[in-house]
């Protein structure tokens, strides 16, 4: 087809056809439709043409999905499925809005004139070139017989047609619209969504930030630039490459994406694809099930689709041929909490702004564990890492010295809705989480940990790591000292019971009565004392040791491994945050973090 020329009618309805039948059957390359994407750019005088003949083919093959959600213990196969669709579009109730029926068959009819109209008009001009042609113009459809019989049965078809859906429809038969953005910036090549605007079938570029978008009474899809794809019909998309999460909304069912690799029905769910350019598909499912259908490169080999549970991820590979087993990763997505928090950030919340954080550190390959210090309802006496490479391990439990007295107890943090623990000095309460590996670190070391001491005893030992005396690492906040408080870090190995050096500072700081942020680093030469995101002193202090020492993390408190009696040194006060890093963090980093972390 030549792009700088229009086509003749002919030419233009059946590109429309095979577009929309390319659609419906995720044809291989979707080359029709990226034809009409392109032709309907260059020629934007037949986007009026091109919503007429939607018009016809919608109230053809419109369904109108009422499907529940299947029951887990008897999952219906893709064929069921479609039965169940089929029947109930044949059971579709006849009594509906009247005035909107009569106006959408009266532009059914008119645009089926039009069609027929202009198709005679080439055939006349055919008939008149006829000497002229030395091969007659193979057509592989029969357009003025197809646009008749569209227009009769579209009249038929429109009065059982669900038109829940056309009470939304806009002049140009949206599908979708984009709803939110963060951060957004679409390509240049092409006309960028404004929010709220309904979009008809088209290609969405997105190549920095994130979006919601949303397919009425479908699916919300969650964009994560960079992102190229193509809205198709009210309940589907083409994913060329880069990240989605999709969410069902209630009622909506049979939501489908198609990649070069795979096409993903719903079975009411949320799910995350992941296209990588010329490689493969990965589809996450974080809830409910999908049906997940290879696309062989051979189209005359037919697929059988695989159900992928809840928990549970899937890879097909380029070809289509083979589909793996892998494992889920909620952190490889921005996903609606993570959105939402982002969103609410970008419009002033100081809580967001941190949760939005939160979401991102998570991800640093060099975090060993995170501790957000937010209460699990269902299980109350555990302290929960979210750190994304060691996540499911490494947990606290709420504990107290040889269970006497009271663990930490559940309080507000920085903000109304987040909490935060309370230590007791005198009840012994602290958390303590078992040995790991991944936690005893000798070598580069950041720790991170939010504070609030308003009473007169303040601070002790925040947290440490250590058996007897061969210590991985202690930070602790010292006696008061003239109204003032040192802190310290310390790290040595010695099977002798004797004092070993520790990094104080030299110039002890005034605690305020509200929150402060502390952050240690320790390259084994250096220890760097941070308070509230600023670099407050450095100690040198040299350390060589062969090999860590297997220990529990206590906060809170020592080791209970420690002979000497560390009973008036222990914590007192809130805690509302602690983060361990393999590495030492730039003094950028950390302003960073406690910058999205300050409460305002």
């Amino acid at each position: 087809m030549n792009s700088l020329n229009t086509p003749m009618p002919s030419e233009r309805y059946e590109l429309y056809f095979r577009a929309m039948e390319e659609i419906n059957e995720f044809g291989s390359g979707q080359d029709y439709f990226h034809q009409l994407n392109q032709l309907l750019s260059s020629q934007p005088s037949l986007v009026d043409e091109y919503t007429d003949f939607m018009r016809i083919y919608v109230g053809l093959t419109l369904p109108a999905l009422t499907i529940s959600a299947p029951a887990k213990e008897e999952l219906p196969t893709a064929e069921e499925l479609m039965r169940e669709t089929l029947e109930l579009e044949e059971e579709l109730e006849k009594s509906r809005l009247e005035e909107q029926t009569r106006q959408f068959m009266q532009a059914a009819e008119r645009a089926a004139a039009k069609m027929i109209e202009q198709i005679r008009q080439e055939q006349i001009l055919n008939q008149r070139n006829k000497q002229s042609e030395t091969k007659p113009k193979k057509s592989g459809l029969k357009w003025s017989e197809m646009a008749l019989v569209g227009a009769i049965a579209a009249v038929v078809a429109l009065v059982v047609v669900n038109l829940t859906w056309h009470a939304w429809r806009h002049e140009a038969m949206p599908v979708a619209q984009v709803i939110e953005t963060v951060d957004a910036r679409w390509s240049g090549e092409l006309q960028p969504p404004q929010i709220g605007e309904p979009l008809c079938p088209r290609s969405l570029d997105l190549q920095t930030g994130v979006a919601k978008v949303l397919f009425p009474g479908q699916a919300e899809v969650i964009l994560e630039a960079p992102v190229r794809l193509d809205l198709q019909t009210y309940n589907r998309l083409f994913l060329n490459e880069g990240k989605i999460v999709t969410r069902i909304l209630e009622n909506g069912a049979g939501f489908t994406v198609g990649t070069e690799q795979a096409n993903i029905i719903d079975l009411g769910t949320e799910f995350g694809i992941y296209q990588k350019p010329n490689e493969s598909t990965d589809v996450h499912v974080f809830h409910g099930l999908v049906s997940c259908s290879p696309r062989r490169a051979d189209s005359t080999v037919k697929t059988q689709p695989v159900v992928v549970t809840e928990g549970s991820a899937r890879r097909v590979l380029r070809s289509g041929e083979t589909m793996e087993t892998i494992a889920l990763d909620r952190n490889e997505f921005v996903q609606f909490e993570e959105f939402n928090a982002r969103y609410q950030a970008n419009q002033g919340s100081s809580y967001h702004r941190w949760l939005a954080y939160s979401y991102q550190i998570r991800r640093d390959p060099d975090l060993v564990v995170y501790y957000t210090f937010e209460k699990n309802a269902l299980e109350p006496e555990m302290l929960f890492n979210y750190a994304a490479g060691t996540s499911g391990r490494m947990n606290g439990k709420l504990m107290t010295v040889e269970n006497a007295g009271q663990p930490p107890v559940w309080t507000q943090g920085r903000w109304p809705v987040k909490s935060a623990l309370r230590f007791d000095r005198d009840n012994g309460s602290r958390v303590v989480t078992p040995a790991d590996a991944d936690l005893c670190l000798q070598g580069d070391i950041t720790i991170a940990v939010w504070l609030c001491c308003p009473e007169q005893q303040r601070g002790g030992h925040i947290l440490s790591n250590r058996q007897e005396y061969n210590v991985n690492y202690q930070i602790s906040v010292g006696d008061v000292q003239n109204g003032k408080y040192p802190l310290h870090f310390a790290r040595y190995t010695s099977d002798v019971g004797s004092d070993k050096p520790k990094a104080y500072i030299q110039t002890p700081f005034e605690f305020s009565d509200g929150w402060c942020f502390l952050a240690f680093t320790y390259d084994n030469n250096v220890v760097r004392y941070y308070i509230d995101g600023v670099l407050y002193e450095t100690v040198p202090y040299i350390f060589a040791s062969p090999s860590p020492a297997l220990a529990e993390l206590v906060i809170g408190d020592t080791s209970e491994s420690v002979p000497k009696d560390y009973s008036k040194r222990r914590f007192n006060g809130l805690m509302d945050e602690i983060a361990i890093f393999r590495r030492v963090l730039t003094p950028e980093e950390i302003q960073t973090m406690y910058n999205a972390g300050k409460p305002e």
